[in-house]
């Protein structure tokens, strides 16, 4: 005989009377939060979405912006959220990268290699790489001033170095124009 026949509660909620409970915490818990209390464009009202803590800014209005190291990654949806929820980030990536790539495809050799110079330079990382990239440049710029500074003819040597350096960067600039060629000619197809 179970439990139930019994008269005994087994402790469990059917789940349609669980499903109303958690769904009627969740609606006192989303009541209780603090507001978002920016200005509505619609009609110029405060903004009623709720927010995490007093004083913060909802999704709509800035709120979620990420920060710290993970500031220019994809946000994907928490864990536990609605498939829906990723199928729609996924469709809106989708959206976005097309419209990217036809945008790449649209411009011309030179604005191509002048989009590519400039993700090249300007590639986000962590803050700790981005600090050490700048410092990096900093270093660059001095010894460069150093170098301007200095008087007096090269010596042989330094004229040698100073030729080696040439070479070497020409190579450089021929091997960075080989690959952006290739990635190039891979969006292609």
């Amino acid at each position: 005989m179970s439990a139930e026949k019994r008269g005994r509660s087994t402790g469990r909620l059917p789940t349609e009377e669980a499903r109303r409970r958690g769904l009627r915490n969740s609606l006192a818990k989303r009541a209780a939060a603090p507001r978002c209390g920016a200005k509505r464009r619609t009609d110029g009202e405060p903004c009623t979405q709720p927010v995490p803590e007093a004083g913060k800014r909802c999704r709509y209005h800035g709120g979620a912006t990420p920060k710290g190291k993970e500031w220019h990654r994809r946000q994907w949806p928490r864990k536990g959220a609605a498939p829906s929820r990723l199928k729609g980030k996924m469709l809106a990536l989708a959206v976005r990268d097309r419209k990217a790539e036809e945008r790449r495809a649209a411009m011309t050799p030179e604005e191509l290699e002048a989009h590519e110079k400039h993700r090249r330079a300007v590639r986000p990382g962590t803050p700790s790489q981005r600090q050490q990239a700048r410092r990096a440049r900093e270093a660059r710029q001095l010894v460069e001033e150093l170098d301007r500074k200095r008087e007096g003819p090269p010596t042989g040597e330094q004229a040698a170095l100073a030729a080696q350096i040439a070479e070497l960067e020409a190579k450089a600039e021929r091997l960075r124009a080989e690959e952006t060629e290739r990635r190039t000619e891979g969006t292609k197809r």
